[in-house]
């Protein structure tokens, strides 16, 4: 609750043509320290539980589809007028677990936060997919994406198939 006090102190203080964000790591991200107790670089025991513990690991992605959503609410009518999910760490997930892992639970983050009529413009930042990303924007039913500084953004909007709002460096 201190939180969403916060938001809404800060919102009352803060020019009305200035944005307030409000975010959210990604249930994958999240999910990676949860299950490694700690932050690294390759987080070795929550990728080994998407070849061995999958059904346990979408569970845990589940439970965390509905905190997000509920936290990104809460943000959003306490004052915030954008929202974002910051999915770290997904470069880590293999290509072929990308669906699953990334896109459904993203997916269902900004569908119920729709459902619940929030307005305000969504932003994802998938970190480290690289060239995958061109497949995650298709897919991804998010209003901004986020580019990390390992995409070429001359390369990606040549290659983009749809129109997108690109956050990053050009």
């Amino acid at each position: 609750q201190n939180t969403y006090n916060a938001i809404k102190d800060v919102r009352k203080k803060l020019n009305k043509n200035k944005s307030l964000i409000g975010f959210c790591g990604g249930p994958w991200t999240v999910a990676c320290y949860m299950i490694n107790g700690k932050g690294d670089s390759k987080f070795i025991a929550a990728t080994t539980k998407i070849k061995h513990e999958k059904e346990l690991l979408l569970k845990l992605l589940d439970k965390l589809v509905e905190l997000s959503v509920e936290h990104l609410y809460q943000q959003y009518i306490s004052g915030c007028d954008t929202l974002m999910i910051f999915e770290s760490w997904a470069g880590l997930v293999p290509k072929n677990e990308y669906k699953k892992i990334l896109i459904d639970p993203v997916n269902r983050i900004i569908k119920k936060l729709k459902m619940l009529g929030v307005l305000a413009p969504i932003i994802v930042l998938p970190r480290g997919i690289n060239e995958k990303i061109i497949d995650y924007i298709d897919t991804v039913k998010m209003d901004i994406i986020s580019v990390d500084y390992n995409i070429d953004m001359e390369w990606l909007v040549k290659n983009l198939k749809t129109d997108v709002i690109l956050q990053g460096n050009l």
